[in-house]
């Protein structure tokens, strides 16, 4: 128990961070803060508070601190004492079950953190706990315990069929498995008991919605035994709640409601499950297999216009796909029902709806997030598009046939009144996309076609036609229209119509609809992305040159805060080249406002990953074609970028650096006095601590440039220091020694071995450490790439040297524990090419290596290792020169693949610039093929020592063998 004095001063300052007072709030989070630093015992006192009598906000503000402490310090090995811990884990479950609904959310998720670290191994109480209320009389502790049991099996939602996780569902399933069936078919006992009492079916559909979610985690690794043996029970359940149906505002929901009812909720989880059997376990739910499509069919030819019917109609559909792509096709490949699917669910499920034209107008940045960045995965148009697709694996002929008259019909409705049926055109566009494209993605567009299907007659009879006609067309089939090219801009033949389209869309970034204006410029940046076979850009520089002003002029002139008009401005910015050069100060000019603008609040993390990618690219162009004009952009920037480093703004600060590095990388004069000043600044511990991680690639790579750009100013003492300070510093952390040995390996490219060689023996005995108590891969790949650059530049003696003065003869142990089994992961180019040459140059001319003595001696078999190394490695660089091609576009289709920062708010974590790439230089330049330097060395090195290569060789193992 906790002193008394200690949950009274808690209470205090829990009621003072809930104050409305800014100072109060403050002082009350610093001294938590320091409370929970200084007391171990601290969430046992926030546990005894919410199980006290309080006011219930502060009970809320007591359950939110507990949760945050113990996500903080629950996984920190030794922090909370075992008898705490032990206490902590035998008290909440109560609490999450009785207190109320806003408290129990909070505890729940504290429950998770203890759960993730504790169960089952360390807590093997806990499911017994949680499964013993589910035959409670009290149906909200029913309900709690099942939302408790949810949370911590989500684990196995998605987990893969290994050891551990079969091991942990061995413990789990005989706990649980027989009281969730049973509480299963005591609910619909329940339903049918209180048919008439809505609100007691309430509190059952709810419960039931968790039973059936736990069904889904408890089956998805693999179908346990108990479930196969009682599936018909299972699909008895299954079966009757898809075809329940009650029209209570209770259940049925709310027709001005945007959220699901609860019989849709349930439904939903219901398809989820029977479409998972139907992925996985075929065998076993094939006898209900015609009930349930049967029952899902009901569903799908019921009217369902709201959108929050959406979820629910998207699981049918989704479920019905897999039907058509899996071993059932056959019950859905006839031609009734084929033609049955099409009239009753494809397309009623495909119409743009009064909520769609909703949001299109009113809502444009949901409708595009939903349309153009694929988040729609649960509407029903999304999933009626998918349904088409599926069914074309098996049926390709005959759907696109069935498919192909109502096109037509759809089409001429539209030729006949434009005006008034412009939804009948909208679903002829988007079942053609739904049958053309079957290979590809956002990225890269349509890169496979369905042979069936006429795309460059539909496009000059439907699509061309709508470009041209705007803007005297209604706006979502202008959209449409765009939205076509984006999708099969790799189809358009020729080079005039793409041209043609090219001018259509810039048009259309005129256009006053948000949605219209958006699609223009994402087609227009898709477009300018899109190259030939051979690699060249279908739409080249020289094509775009003299539309740049005016483009320029469109897009500053409507880029507000839309991420793809900042996009379109980035690839305009590349895609032109030196000839952007004259509208250099315009670009400039509006690319400082811009960044002025959105420093003062950081919201939209793609646009301002954009914003900065033309900065960069902007850079790129005038250090390479006009250098004299980098000091405008430092004179105008600079200021800028010292305002947001010394406010702090964490979002921008990697971003920043990286810029600072490009730009001293490519400084065309000698640094002067201000840019070595800034050096210190660069060196300060505050821009390297763990909460701005972010930083560290960045400024490591500002130091590097250093390094490059002024090696006899690092030389010096007070600069050198405080360099190897900082690699001691990142040496000591799995996720950022890499970046401790960019700075080494600046030091030994362009800094004289005298000024620095002091103190390589101490870098080899912190390096020696790290590598004792945590072996990383990452760790060995950035020691071979080090030692690699070392003996390239300095020799393999002198290192042995260096070496030797930490412990006589440690090179060859290297060899032997780190090098042989690290060098096959360098990544990179020229690191793996500086690698493997030096490593063919110690196999063959070193002589504690080359000597090869006898064949089962270690020195021998060292050799033998280094040998396979580089033919593995080689091997598979062989391969990645044959895809260099479809990894550039796939890179550069990616520049702003964010999806983290949309999911989880903005981060400041690192994310590189792809205009901001550091300058490659090919340190080996007389070594063309490292591949064939190895077998003309090898091949020297095997006619001096022909019998003992040989037989080393010959124990080489056989696809090794095959490779060399």
């Amino acid at each position: 128990m906790a002193a008394p004095q200690l949950l009274n001063e808690l209470a205090a300052q829990l009621q003072k961070s809930s104050s409305s007072g800014a100072e109060d709030v403050k002082s009350a989070t610093e001294w938590l803060k320091a409370c929970e630093d200084a007391t171990p015992t601290m969430s046992l006192a926030l546990l005894q508070l919410i199980a006290s009598e309080m006011p219930a906000h502060l009970k809320l503000a007591c359950a939110i601190q507990f949760k945050n402490t113990i996500s903080r310090r629950w996984g920190s090995i030794g922090f909370i004492p075992k008898e705490a811990r032990e206490q902590l884990k035998s008290g909440i479950v109560d609490l999450v079950l009785t207190t109320p609904r806003n408290v129990r959310k909070q505890l729940t998720e504290a429950l998770i953190f203890m759960a993730n670290e504790d169960f089952p191994d360390q807590w093997p109480a806990l499911l017994p706990q949680l499964v013993a209320k589910y035959t409670s009389q009290n149906f909200e502790e029913v309900y709690a315990a099942l939302k408790a049991t949810c949370a911590i099996l989500m684990r196995f939602r998605q987990a893969y069929d290994c050891p551990e996780v079969i091991g942990e569902l061995a413990y789990i399933l005989p706990i649980i498995e027989a009281p969730l069936l049973q509480l299963c078919q005591t609910c619909s006992k329940l339903v049918d008991q209180h048919a008439s009492d809505p609100k007691a079916l309430e509190k059952i559909f709810k419960s039931l919605g968790v039973v059936f979610k736990i069904f889904y985690c408890l089956t998805y690794v693999d179908i346990p035994a108990f479930f196969e043996d009682n599936l018909d029970k299972w699909a008895a359940e299954f079966h009757k709640f898809l075809a329940y149906r009650n029209k209570h505002e209770l259940l049925y929901g709310d027709n001005d409601d945007t959220r699901p009812g609860l019989i849709h909720k349930v439904q939903s989880y219901i398809c989820e499950n029977i479409t998972l059997f139907t992925q996985k376990y075929e065998v076993q739910i094939k006898p209900f297999t015609t009930v349930l499509i049967q029952d899902v069919w009901n569903i799908l030819t019921e009217k369902h216009p709201s959108s929050r019917f959406d979820p629910l109609i998207s699981h049918c559909l989704h479920y019905l796909n897999i039907i058509s792509t899996g071993v059932f096709h056959a019950m859905v490949s006839d031609a009734d029902t084929l033609k049955r699917i099409c009239e009753q669910i494809v397309i009623p499920n495909s119409i743009f709806t009064e909520d769609d034209e909703m949001n299109f107008e009113e809502d444009a940045d949901e409708y595009i997030r939903r349309d153009i960045e694929g988040n729609d995965t649960l509407t029903r148009r999304r999933s009626a598009c998918d349904l088409v697709r599926g069914l074309c694996e098996h049926n390709n002929e005959a759907v696109t046939s069935n498919f192909g008259g109502y096109i037509t019909n759809l089409l001429q409705q539209y030729a006949a009144d434009p005006k008034a049926n412009w939804r009948q055109k909208d679903v002829a566009i988007y079942l053609v996309i739904a049958l053309s494209a079957t290979g590809g993605n956002a990225y890269l567009g349509a890169t496979k076609t369905n042979a069936l299907i006429p795309i460059m007659d539909f496009f000059s009879n439907a699509i061309l036609p709508e470009l041209t006609a705007y803007p005297n067309n209604h706006p979502v089939i202008q959209a449409d229209a765009l939205k076509f090219i984006t999708t099969f801009r790799n189809q358009l033949q020729p080079k005039e119509v793409y041209l043609q389209v090219f001018g259509a869309c810039v048009n259309m970034v005129k256009s006053e609809q948000q949605v219209v204006r958006t699609y223009a410029v994402n087609a227009l940046e898709k477009m300018l992305l899109t190259r030939n076979d051979g690699g060249d850009r279908r739409i080249s520089r020289d094509d775009i040159a003299p539309h740049l002003k005016a483009l320029f002029g469109i897009l500053f002139e409507v880029v507000d805060d839309n991420e793809y008009v900042m996009r379109a401005v980035m690839r305009i910015i590349s895609v032109g080249g030196p000839a952007v050069l004259p509208y250099t100060e315009t670009l400039l000019a509006e690319l400082h406002k811009i960044l002025t603008r959105v420093s003062k609040d950081v919201r939209n993390p793609n646009f301002n990953h954009c914003l900065f990618e033309s900065l960069a690219a902007l850079t790129e162009i005038i250090s390479l074609s006009a250098p004299q004009n980098i000091t405008q952009f430092e004179k105008l920037m600079y200021p800028l970028f010292q305002h947001i480093l010394n406010n702090d703004i964490a979002e921008f600060a990697p971003y920043v650096f990286q810029l600072v590095a490009m730009l001293i990388e490519r400084c065309p004069t000698e640094l002067n006095e201000e840019q070595l000043g800034m050096l210190r600044m660069y060196h300060m511990p505050m821009h390297w601590t763990v909460d701005k991680a972010g930083n560290i690639p960045a400024l490591a790579r500002v130091l590097t440039a250093y390094i490059m750009r002024c090696p006899a100013h690092i030389a010096k003492p007070d600069q050198l220091e405080p360099l190897l300070g900082i690699f001691q510093k990142l040496l000591s952390s799995t996720l950022n020694d890499k970046y401790g040995f960019e700075l080494l390996d600046a030091l030994v490219e362009y800094v004289p071995l005298e000024a620095y060689k002091a103190h390589v023996p101490t870098v080899f005995k912190l390096v020696f450490a790290r590598l004792s108590d945590k072996k990383t891969q990452q760790l060995k790949t950035c020691f071979i790439c080090f030692l690699s650059k070392f003996i390239l530049k300095h020799s393999v003696d002198v290192l042995v040297g260096l070496m030797d003065q930490v412990q006589p003869g440690i090179f060859q142990m290297v060899l032997n524990s780190v090098w042989a089994s690290g060098l096959n992961s360098v990544l990179g180019d020229y690191p793996r090419k500086v690698a493997a040459f030096v490593t063919i140059n110690l196999v063959t001319k070193y002589p504690p290596l080359a000597s090869l003595p006898a064949l089962d001696a270690p020195g021998t078999q060292l050799w033998k290792s280094l040998v396979e190394a580089l033919v593995s490695m080689l091997a598979i660089e062989v391969t990645r020169q044959k895809m260099a091609h479809q990894i550039r576009a796939q890179e550069e289709a990616e520049i702003v693949k964010a999806d983290s920062a949309k999911n989880f708010g903005y981060s400041t974590t690192y994310v590189p610039l792809y205009h901001c790439k550091k300058p490659a230089k090919d340190p080996l330049p007389q070594v063309a093929d490292v591949g064939k330097y190895f077998v003309a060395e090898l091949g020297k090195f095997k006619a001096a020592n022909e019998a003992k290569v040989t037989a080393v060789l010959a124990q080489l193992n056989a696809e090794d063998a095959k490779s060399l």
